[in-house]
């Protein structure tokens, strides 16, 4: 099975790098302890540009938005762009807020965010979205959301930062009520351990726990990966080239193919069950329409071969 409806980095990791991954079992019957987290909170720092102690560790970035959402949930609403693929909105829901969402529409993937005048509210924007895979908010327009008057809790999930090279983390330090996340699950390559983190602002660091709650796999896979930054380059890079490719390729057979910052593809087809014809060749796809539109899919970029074959099905399938 090709499993193209995640964005996972399809890379492996060299002999050497997975020699020192494979050794986290050792201490495994010991908790992760403060002191060891640092070590790699400073990694993290170093890598982000920004200082160790407006960082949070988390087991995945719903967890870190959950923590968040419990400690500001009174008294706001929720702002969520639809469509999202955020766990988190079901903790709101339990919590009674108000759920806000704001329909991504096409051709033109715009939002106009000083009309919505949103105020008291906690607000989650992917950056790059996901799934279109585009920029939906310009730092001017963050600025306002923050400003003081409008008392609103922004979260800026950057996991798609590897790829995209795109930050607000530098106005956290100014932003009190400002947080990014970021993850190791999808330019890093460690999606099979679940661990992310968040850069917050002043107000947010003073009100989230901020417990050892990852484990000591995840702790030893993240520092590892982050000493060896420079081999992911190598990822990112091929990751490019073949969504260069993948795109030209989609095109080339009379699909609609959006502009991505992302290691993803949004896709619109005539064909309203391309993911299932698709699936029945073992290739799996994100299928959108189910909860937004009609014939519009996300791919994944794959490596070469999987992005070959997905190819290769497609243009069979538009043939018949």
């Amino acid at each position: 099975m090709i499993d193209l409806s995640a964005n996972e980095n399809p890379y492996d990791y060299s002999n050497e790098i997975l020699k020192h991954i494979n050794n986290c079992f050792e201490n495994i019957n010991r908790y992760l302890e403060y002191k060891e987290l640092d070590e790699l909170v400073k990694e993290i720092g170093d890598y982000c540009e920004t200082e160790k102690n407006r960082i949070i560790v988390g087991s995945g970035t719903d967890k870190l938005i959950q923590k968040v959402i419990l400690k500001f949930f009174k008294n706001r609403d929720l702002v969520i762009l639809n469509p999202n693929f955020y766990k988190s909105v079901n903790l709101a829901k339990d919590l009674g807020m108000k759920i806000r969402r704001v329909q991504l529409k096409t051709p033109i993937f715009y939002i106009n965010w000083k009309s919505m005048k949103i105020k008291n509210s906690i607000v989650i924007i992917d950056y790059p979205n996901n799934p279109t895979g585009q920029f939906l908010i310009k730092r001017e327009e963050l600025v306002e959301l923050l400003n003081n008057n409008n008392n609103n809790i922004v979260i800026i999930d950057e996991a798609g930062y590897e790829y995209s090279k795109e930050t607000f983390i530098d106005l956290v330090e100014k932003y009190k009520n400002l947080m990014i996340t970021r993850t190791f699950d999808k330019g890093f390559g460690l999606a099979g351990l679940k661990i992310s983190y968040m850069v917050a602002g002043d107000n947010i660091l003073e009100k989230v726990d901020q417990v050892v709650d990852i484990n000591r796999p995840a702790f030893l896979g993240a520092l590892e990966v982050l000493k060896n930054k420079d081999y992911i380059k190598e990822d990112i890079s091929e990751a490019l080239i073949q969504r260069n490719f993948v795109k030209k390729s989609l095109i080339d057979l009379g699909l609609k193919v959006y502009e991505s910052e992302a290691n993803f593809l949004l896709v619109k087809a005539d064909l309203l069950d391309l993911a299932l014809q698709l699936r029945k060749k073992e290739i799996l796809i994100e299928d959108l329409s189910g909860f937004w539109l009609d014939g519009y899919y996300r791919i994944s970029i794959g490596n070469s071969e999987e992005n070959k074959k997905i190819i290769d099905e497609i243009k069979i399938i538009f043939e018949k």
